[in-house]
């Protein structure tokens, strides 16, 4: 049986008694890369690792196709990707985009890490790539870099801050052992995920279907049917007639261009918000304290 310790990490709460906490100051390189986009005539041509690949994924291998550009000597050697490497975002639009994490585990040379983002390279034997990685996609975890990032239309993170996250240090083996579970387990469930999606795409194509066939053709599969004129209609029963939406039914106006004053107790108002997935749920909807003249009313 496990025995457990208070790691004195509040948000972190308790770890197994053997393992123990650390910075990623005491472990690791933060490198924050400067690499931008750009090509120069008097530059090596490298491919890059930017922002979108990492952000939309979560291994870092030759399946991706990566960015061509330029780099000079410098970037060459600092920013050159190796295995095992752990690359974050350090500023977005979103600062919960902030410290999202990929694992490099193919490289080749000329394989550089992009702008807007930072390198995270163990320096010694204590931590794995693959259990940083892990660990950085807890949302404990991950919030310590969230709560820090800076802006007001783009957030970002200091290098300082990265140096100074805390994560749980379990003995290597154990880390090794905990990231091939993860892989395994979180591959098998985003597996069922991607199979139970395509039936949902598939029900909802054949849900449109149905209603696509219910109010063109009717309930009568063999109806004789005619030819309507519009593409988009197609043939319709012979008893059916097309007509304009004018012309059936009584009213069609506009909502208001303004937002009212809401209060507890009131006249239902309907927003456009108060619509999803075609239905209206009655508890959300505002209530106003009456119904100006510029309203449109329908009945």
């Amino acid at each position: 049986m496990v025995s457990f310790k208070d790691s004195k990490v509040e948000w972190l709460g308790d770890i197994p008694k053997d393992w123990s906490i650390t910075k990623l100051k005491n472990q690791c390189q933060i490198i924050p890369s400067n690499v931008d986009k750009k090509s120069y005539d008097d530059e090596t041509d490298v491919r890059l690792c930017n922002y979108v690949d990492v952000y939309y994924n979560e291994f870092i291998d030759d399946s991706i196709k990566y960015m061509v550009a330029t780099a000079n000597e410098h970037e060459l050697k600092k920013f050159q990707l190796l295995e095992g490497d752990v690359l974050i975002t350090k500023d977005s639009e979103d600062p919960y985009d902030i410290a999202v994490p990929a694992l490099v585990v193919k490289t080749k040379p000329k394989f550089l890490c992009g702008y807007h983002l930072s390198i995270i390279r163990s320096d010694n034997q204590n931590l794995n790539g693959a259990y940083l990685f892990w660990a950085l996609r807890d949302s404990s975890i991950a919030s310590q870099l969230h709560r820090e990032a800076t802006g007001i239309t783009r957030w970002a993170i200091a290098n300082r801050h990265v140096k100074n996250s805390i994560i749980p240090l379990p003995s290597e083996a154990e880390q090794k052992a905990i990231a091939a579970y993860l892989h395994k387990t979180c591959a098998a469930i985003d597996k069922a995920i991607e199979a139970k999606q395509k039936q949902l795409e598939i029900l909802d194509a054949l849900r449109k279907s149905i209603i696509t066939k219910a109010v063109t053709i009717g309930l009568d599969q063999k109806a004789k049917r005619k030819d309507t004129g519009h593409v988009w209609i197609g043939r319709i029963p012979q008893k059916w007639k097309v007509s304009k939406l004018k012309y059936v039914t009584d009213l069609i106006v506009d909502g208001t261009h303004f937002t009212p004053d809401y209060i507890e107790e009131g006249v239902p108002f309907l927003r456009v918000t108060d619509i999803q997935n075609s239905q209206i749920d009655q508890n959300k909807v505002k209530r106003i304290s009456l119904i100006p003249e510029s309203f449109s009313v329908t009945r």
